[in-house]
């Protein structure tokens, strides 16, 4: 089962930056997403879904740092 169900209340650190490795809340193209980040793509924790790739003409910002569930 994935790590983080839909519904799940997050505690998230504010940053504009995030380390690759790290799970974060991101917003692509007015979507948002918990996911875990890798420098140009969102990787999901859980494995049935593809990583995202984020191009270069995509909106794209980080909100912060997941820090505790």
């Amino acid at each position: 089962s994935p790590l983080y169900n839909d519904g799940d209340i997050v505690l998230v650190k504010s940053l504009t930056l995030i380390e690759p490795g790290q799970v974060g809340v991101f917003v692509l193209n007015n979507e948002g997403y918990l996911k875990q980040w890798q420098g140009n793509r969102l990787i999901s924790i859980n494995q049935n879904y593809k990583p995202i790739q984020i191009g270069e003409d995509d909106k794209f910002f980080i909100v912060g740092k997941v820090v505790d569930r």
